[in-house]
């Protein structure tokens, strides 16, 4: 079993120079600075230990494996985590909670490329290797239609579209949520934020929620809040780059566009249109690009996956 916090940042720091600042007056900038950045400082200690090593086991299914196959087959799966993927290997790729190295995370890719399927399945998976007193969600989403059955788990406080106003109010207490557990200590179950899609909200935040987000973003996994955004390549050019870096990993799937990908990523070698539309994705680890299968829940029916991805609308 592979934790993905095993990644830790010595690779997460080339992040801060994957794109020049913005010099563009027409964005709005996230201009919110939290508390300083020391009393953010984690114990070194702490930075510097992988994740509790958990025995291996190997899916003996091939894909297309559903989430419920995985998570039959894990063994004594660790609380506090939620299954990112299946990698070629037949190892689960799982998010340790508990553990803040990777940071908030940005998925891109093109349209129907997987991106609400991801979302999906690390939901999914979170709350059935969790009770609700250990992992909770929240999902904002440009289409909600598409997250009714999230909605219906115990562990779903709410869904959203992204143009609720009540969502001004949830990034604040979250934000306010983060700001007691440095003060008190990371008590209460963890909470994943999943965004999708991020470049569909930015333009419906009043100015205090746009940069309480970018905040967000920044520090909550520190204190077990976790950002998961979804990205449209397509609309990579909407946000502005300060705000992009602020997510300390990054998944990417199918994309045509592969300069782009190589820019995000900061790497030259990363092939995007190698990957399998709606079923694949890259994730980083340990110096190098994992491709995974994305592990569906059963009965999730297949997404349309006609057209360019890189063209058409961010739709999944």
């Amino acid at each position: 079993m592979s934790a993905f916090n095993d990644y830790l940042s010595r690779q997460l720091s080339t992040l801060d120079r994957l794109l020049p600042r913005s010099q563009s007056e027409t964005r709005r900038r996230p201009l919110r600075r939290g508390p300083p950045a020391a009393d953010f400082r984690l114990d070194t200690a702490q930075d510097a230990s992988p994740a509790p090593e958990t025995p291996n086991t190997h899916i003996t299914s091939a894909w297309p494996a559903t989430l419920e196959t995985v998570l039959s087959e894990l063994k004594d799966p660790p609380e506090f985590s939620a299954l990112l993927g299946l990698c070629e290997d037949g190892l689960p790729f799982l998010l340790d909670l508990t553990n803040p190295a990777p940071g908030a995370i940005l998925l891109t890719a093109g349209a129907a490329s997987g991106k609400t399927e991801l979302i999906h399945s690390l939901l999914v998976s979170a709350a059935r290797m969790n009770q609700p007193e250990q992992v909770v969600f929240s999902v904002i989403a440009a289409q909600p239609e598409e997250y009714l059955d999230i909605g219906q788990l115990e562990h779903c406080q709410e869904v959203f579209p992204v143009e609720d106003p009540a969502v001004d109010g949830l990034i604040a207490d979250l934000v306010a949520l983060v700001e007691a557990r440095k003060r008190d200590g990371p008590q209460g179950p963890a909470l994943i934020l999943a965004i999708d899609d991020l470049a569909a909200l930015l333009p419906f935040l009043d100015e205090q929620a746009f940069s309480s987000l970018y905040w967000l973003i920044r520090h909550g996994p520190r204190y077990r809040v976790w950002t998961l955004a979804a990205l449209p390549s397509a609309q990579v050019d909407q946000i502005e780059a300060r705000y992009l870096t602020a997510f300390r990993t990054r998944l990417f799937g199918h994309m045509l566009d592969e300069r782009l990908a190589r820019t995000l990523a900061n790497d030259d070698d990363l092939a995007t249109r190698d990957l399998e539309r709606g079923r694949q994705f890259f994730i980083p680890f340990d110096g190098s690009w994992l491709r995974c299968w994305i592990c569906k829940p059963a009965g999730d029916q297949p997404r349309d996956l006609d057209g360019d991805p890189d063209v058409e609308g961010g739709a999944g």
